[in-house]
């Protein structure tokens, strides 16, 4: 029997993009066999914006604000299929997005989703070739592959939810995004962590999806201020959930996200936490000297501000 596959869209407040995410659907070569639109609680006329021609071929659900990965979840478990895709609101899917997905999922059954290079606009050309850089061929991948801190992150930003299609008992058995506290940031990395430790990968460097930067709101478009990343918040629970001969691994990951929030922290002159944040994520085996040089800036920014932090 061919798998089924859904496409899942959450929408808040994006009045003005849902209408290209949805022609980007029903622009497939293979189209998807459900497409369910979470309306997330907007407080704009997002739904009523959807044109009729494609109010006709979705399920619309609504659900009281809960933040992207919530909407996400609950969209992928409303219809039963083999492979889930999710498109945010405003992206769009090139037309060959999913056939070239069914294509390789089928032909690498190890692998627990497909991920393929996004376009963010010749305006960003050095995000844009981001996957063709960490990635040489089109193929089968494991973060085994990788040691350097700064590549385990472009390992996991490369799984953009967008370009992403996962296998609907992988999505079940990792739990799904983060659903928490109405999480906005982060959460889509705390799935695509679990599976990029867990299992290989299908990376695609084609071009599938169009990756709007200049119309989010949630994520790359905020300026400076975020929640922390919930593989900070909740590192025990995630380490629970990787094998535990990628631990050490997963641990150089999080010492880089530690760091990265340290620098903002001490950027703005709240010092305060970050000692206990450096004694919680310390770097494990040799350290690339750009890492420990910017990790002593954030120790002697604090200590000009007079919270110095214990030494690492």
């Amino acid at each position: 029997m061919p798998e089924r596959i859904v496409a899942v869209i959450p929408l808040y407040n994006k009045a003005a993009t849902i209408n290209r995410a949805l022609a980007s659907i029903m622009a497939q070569t293979r189209r998807p066999d459900a497409v369910v639109v979470v309306d997330d609680g907007s407080t704009d006329d997002s739904v009523a914006r959807i044109e009729p021609q494609y109010r006709a071929q979705i399920e619309l659900l609504s659900i009281p604000n809960g933040g992207p990965g919530g909407a996400r979840n609950r969209g992928a478990r409303h219809v039963e299929a083999d492979l889930i895709a999710f498109l945010d609101a405003d992206d769009e899917w090139y037309p060959d997005h999913l056939a070239s997905a069914m294509r390789a999922l089928a032909a690498e059954p190890a692998c627990g989703a497909y991920v393929a290079a996004y376009d963010v606009g010749s305006d960003k050309a050095a995000k844009r070739e981001e996957v063709r850089a960490l990635f040489p061929r089109s193929g089968v991948w494991s973060i085994d592959a990788f040691h350097d801190p700064r590549a385990l992150k472009s390992y996991i930003d490369s799984i953009h939810s967008s370009s992403t299609v996962v296998r609907r008992d992988v999505f079940e058995r990792l739990g799904g995004f983060f659903d928490r506290e109405r999480c906005t940031y982060g959460e889509d990395a705390w799935l695509w962590l679990q599976l990029a430790f867990t299992m290989p990968v299908y990376v695609d460097r084609e071009y599938r999806t169009r990756f709007h930067v200049e119309d989010s709101a949630l994520g790359h478009a905020l300026a400076g201020r975020h929640p922390r990343h919930p593989a900070l918040r909740f590192a025990d629970e995630l380490r629970a959930r990787i094998p535990a001969e990628r631990r050490a691994l997963l641990d150089r990951l999080l010492a880089y996200y530690r760091l990265i929030e340290t620098e903002k922290l001490a950027a703005r002159g709240d010092c305060a936490e970050v000692p206990a944040l450096r004694r919680a994520f310390r770097f494990g085996g040799r350290i690339p000297l750009r890492l420990i040089a910017r990790d002593a800036r954030v120790h002697l920014t604090c200590l000009r501000r007079g919270r110095a932090p214990t030494k690492a």
